[in-house]
Parts: structure tokens; C-alpha cells; sequence
């Protein structure tokens, strides 16, 4: 079976020299920084590549090393990130259609939406890692009451997909 990685996209035209030297900066800028998003609609996980690729972890953790090598390690790790270990994803975003909605709907109750709320949907974003289940924080709830509540994973994913406001 055959793995995509970013440099097979790079030959086949899905993603272009430009992308993966506004990634590079990216990373250079904030290492943590988890999605980067291709105008192709793939996304990549940068600092998981970065991680995954031995030379790039190295060379970014060593302060000895120059901006230019290090620039070059994070680049190679970028090419040789390959969809098999989850880095890179295709399409628009793994997440479409009600579970969209339902990922812009906990995004807009920060206190927590009522599991009633897009329960099939939800579940599916909970498996996914989005969201997650907690105690809900909003006036009126009961006791012992649960709420959807936004993982780390489903901000970074809100904040690329936007939460659908055009106002």
C-alpha cells in the first residue's frame, strides 16, 4: 500500500513550493503549532512532523545550529510527512455536514452545550477527539448534569475552519 506524503503532493501540483516555505515559517515562528492549512484543503501537523522526523527534532532542539540548517531540517520533515502516521490529511476537514454544525455549536457555549444537542453528531466529534464530555458550567444546569465541551484539537480545528459567522 502506498503512502501520500507531502513531497508526492509537491510533484503531483496539490500543494506548491510556496506552501511548504509559508509552512516552514510557520513552524520557525511557533513550533507548537499544530495545523497548517494547504489551499488545497490538506492539512499537516506540523510540529507532529517536526517530532516524527528525527534530523528536524534534533535540529531545531540544538541552539549550536544555524537558521538556515534548521529552516532546511524542518522542510525535509514537511516533505517526508506522509498521510500513513496521521499528518497528513486530505480534503477540506475530517470534520463536514451536521458534525460541522455540531463542532460550531459547542464552539459558541463556552459553558457547555446540553448533551441533547447533536448527541449522534457529538459522539462522533468525542471519538475524533474534538470534544469532549464534562460537567456543564451553565445557569439553570441540574447537579449532575453533562455538557459538550471543546477539546484543545476542536479550538485549533475552529480556529481554521472558522466558527461560520459571516457578520
Amino acid at each position: 500500500m502506498s503512502t501520500t506524503i507531502t513531497s508526492d503532493l509537491l510533484k503531483a501540483k496539490n500543494v506548491t513550493d510556496d506552501e511548504v516555505n509559508a509552512a516552514v515559517d510557520v513552524f520557525m515562528r511557533d513550533p507548537t503549532e499544530s495545523l497548517f492549512r494547504f489551499a488545497s484543503g490538506r492539512t499537516l501537523d506540523l510540529a507532529t512532523a517536526v517530532r516524527a522526523h528525527d534530523p528536524a527534532r534534533l535540529a531545531v532542539a540544538d541552539p549550536d545550529r544555524t537558521v538556515r540548517h534548521r529552516r532546511l531540517m524542518v522542510r525535509n520533515a514537511i516533505l517526508l510527512a506522509g498521510s500513513a502516521s496521521g499528518v497528513v490529511s486530505g480534503g477540506i476537514s475530517p470534520v463536514r455536514g451536521r458534525a460541522l454544525e455540531a463542532l460550531r455549536a459547542v464552539a459558541l457555549h463556552p459553558l457547555g452545550l446540553r448533551t441533547s444537542a447533536h448527541p449522534k453528531a457529538a459522539r462522533a466529534l468525542v471519538a475524533l477527539g474534538y470534544v469532549a464530555v464534562r460537567p456543564a458550567q451553565y445557569v439553570g444546569r441540574k447537579w449532575d448534569e453533562q455538557a459538550w465541551f471543546l477539546t484543545d484539537a476542536g479550538h485549533e480545528l475552529i480556529r481554521v475552519l472558522g466558527t461560520g459567522d459571516h457578520g
